[in-house]
């Protein structure tokens, strides 16, 4: 883990991986699923779909779960959203000009509803 804090590295995460739904009780997976303790911890997470239909998840059923279920914030989400743009393999203008474009876009939308 401290290597992949050390080195920025990217963790794409699924919050509704089968097999934590499987292992752990309904009424304790969200407390117990470790998307819960990564950011905290500094890794750099991007929650995704990976497969939607075996996963049960859509990308904005996955970040609502980040909010509702895992008790990350608005601002946490923005912050999700531009580790996925740093972890991609676009070249690094068209990262940082996506970046700010995004980012305008998330804070307006932000602000617009909520």
């Amino acid at each position: 883990v401290s290597r992949c804090i050390d080195q920025g590295i990217l963790i794409t995460v699924v919050p509704t991986n089968s097999y934590y739904l499987r292992t752990l009780s309904a009424d304790s997976w969200a407390q117990e699923h470790p998307i819960r303790r990564m950011a905290l911890a500094g890794l750099k997470i991007h929650p995704n779909t990976d497969d939607p239909a075996f996963h049960l998840v859509d990308p904005i059923k996955c970040q609502r779960m980040m909010v509702e279920a895992f008790g990350y914030s608005i601002d946490d989400l923005k912050s999700f959203m531009l580790n996925g743009l740093e972890g991609s393999w676009l070249e690094n203008t068209t990262k940082s000009n996506l970046s700010k474009q995004w980012s305008v876009e998330f804070n307006e939308q932000r602000q617009k509803y909520f």
